[in-house]
């Protein structure tokens, strides 16, 4: 019963921090966060909130811990997964971990087009782009719309100097989303 209490209290504080992500304030989102999750630190979405913010503040290291222990309170939490595998891409020495956290994510929601692209990402951003170019084309028979997804397979396309499909799915880039 105290718990239920504590996080109706903190309600309007992890409004709060979720507002300022989405307008980009991340240094007063990490505030919000780091104070809500030293005063609940079993809360699985303060712990992912509190993350998305780091990785923002290019505080990565910061950022995994914090998606680890949102992943470790909620397994189910598949977004934790996805930022995980891109934070541990980005740093350069977690390959092979970025690819088992986003393995991990998709055994949780296989159905996620975000997830299908930060897997057709990493192999990308690695120049596997056979392997890319598969999960890429999964993220969009999920979702024709996804930008991002067309997005990288037309670069691959472009590696490949296959001028007719970059093209094709640079249009499509443009059609899902005419401000990317």
């Amino acid at each position: 019963e105290q718990s239920d209490l504590s996080e109706v209290a903190s309600l309007p504080d992890s409004v709060l921090g979720w507002l300022y992500i989405q307008n980009n304030r991340m240094r007063s989102a990490v505030n919000v966060y780091e104070r809500l999750t030293n005063e609940d630190p079993n809360n699985a979405d303060f712990n992912y909130y509190f993350g998305v913010a780091l990785s923002k503040e290019h505080k990565k290291n910061d950022a995994i811990v914090a998606f680890r222990r949102a992943i470790d309170l909620r397994p189910g939490l598949a977004e934790a997964y996805f930022a995980k595998a891109l934070l541990l891409n980005e740093r350069g020495d977690g390959f092979e971990s970025a690819i088992e956290a986003v393995k991990k994510g998709l055994s949780v929601d296989p159905q996620s087009a975000y997830g299908h692209f930060v897997s057709g990402f990493i192999f990308c951003s690695r120049g596997e782009n056979d392997e890319a170019q598969k999960v890429l084309q999964r993220a969009i028979e999920i979702d024709d719309n996804y930008a991002n997804a067309h997005y990288y397979l037309a670069l691959i396309f472009l590696r490949r100097e296959d001028d007719a499909r970059a093209i094709e799915s640079m249009e499509k880039t443009i059609d899902s989303n005419p401000y990317y």
